[in-house]
């Protein structure tokens, strides 16, 4: 017992946005997982943010290190949801956070469901450009709505697509 004692002491404190613990196992990734949950306060937004965003490097990372078949990232998420008790959609949209912002958290203070709105803008100067306005003019989630769709049917004339088309964009077989 003292040799857990001094282990949890002399442990590395958890990541910030620039330094990830280092994740070779899926024993590690739900470590690692856990220790950031742990460390944040759900409360702060930033915080949050921060949390979502390592969450999701850390599931990036190890899917593509460690890409054993095809499905694996399903699997994956499969896995890790019954593991740490996440919805699987919850932690497939902090994946794709993290690879909407691949290199850090975005410096803006917006909470979270305002950068899962802004996530899906294809174009990133775009996407910075309204994220920097809605934190500015402190938007509700109705207003990044009304902006959302402005810019949709703004570039509906343009030849690259804004968002990812929707279900019903796609025939049922």
């Amino acid at each position: 017992w003292i040799f857990a004692l001094l282990l949890f002491f002399f442990s590395p404190a958890p990541a910030q946005s620039g330094e990830l613990p280092e994740v070779q196992t899926y024993e590690q990734l739900v470590r690692a997982i856990r220790d950031t949950r742990q460390a944040t306060h759900p409360e702060n937004k930033r915080e949050r943010v921060q949390e979502i965003w390592i969450i999701g490097k850390l599931i990036e990372l190890h899917a593509a290190e460690y890409r054993l078949w095809k499905d694996y990232p399903a699997y994956l998420f499969k896995r890790l949801s019954g593991d740490l008790n996440i919805k699987w959609e919850d932690l497939r949209r902090m994946r794709h956070f993290a690879r909407t912002y691949p290199d850090r958290v975005p410096p803006e203070d917006l909470d979270w469901w305002h950068y899962q709105a802004l996530m899906y803008i294809r174009d990133p100067i775009q996407r910075e450009d309204l994220a920097a306005r809605d934190e500015k003019e402190k938007w509700t989630s109705d207003k990044l709505q009304d902006e959302l769709k402005k810019l949709r049917e703004k570039n509906l004339t343009s030849s690259a697509p804004l968002l990812p088309p929707t279900a019903s964009t796609y025939r049922a077989l």
